[in-house]
């Protein structure tokens, strides 16, 4: 998860916790109702995992940000389903943009993110 927003960590926190996650230290974790767990990170991704990896924004992504100015998020979820409710949530408690990187280089904004085509 990318944000402008050096404060991202804490929002996504307050509102895992706020749908019944928990959180401890420097991470949060949401259980869904398919048994799937899905954890936040605040440790930023190292600068080479993001920052120089050439991506292609996903269609209706219009504001696409500059990696040199995005802190990266770590999130681990094996449920589309779960991750695009939770990330949705957490774009829309953000004072500004989310996006999501995929695994296949692909530059989502969150509140655009459908489980049937993002890839975990």
């Amino acid at each position: 998860m990318l944000s402008e927003d050096a404060d991202l960590f804490e929002v996504a926190r307050d509102v895992i916790v706020g749908v019944g996650g928990t959180a401890v230290e420097d991470t949060a974790q949401l259980r869904g109702p398919d048994g799937f767990l899905l954890t936040l990170f605040r440790d930023e991704y190292p600068a080479d995992d993001f920052r120089e990896q050439p991506f292609t924004a996903a269609d209706g992504v219009d504001d696409v940000p500059s990696m040199a100015r995005v802190h990266g998020l770590p999130v681990e979820c094996r449920s589309e389903v779960l991750f695009v409710e939770t990330v949705g949530a957490i774009a829309a408690a953000a004072a500004g943009p989310v996006w999501v990187l995929d695994n296949e280089s692909v530059l989502w904004a969150a509140e655009r993110l459908d489980p049937a085509t993002i890839s975990l």
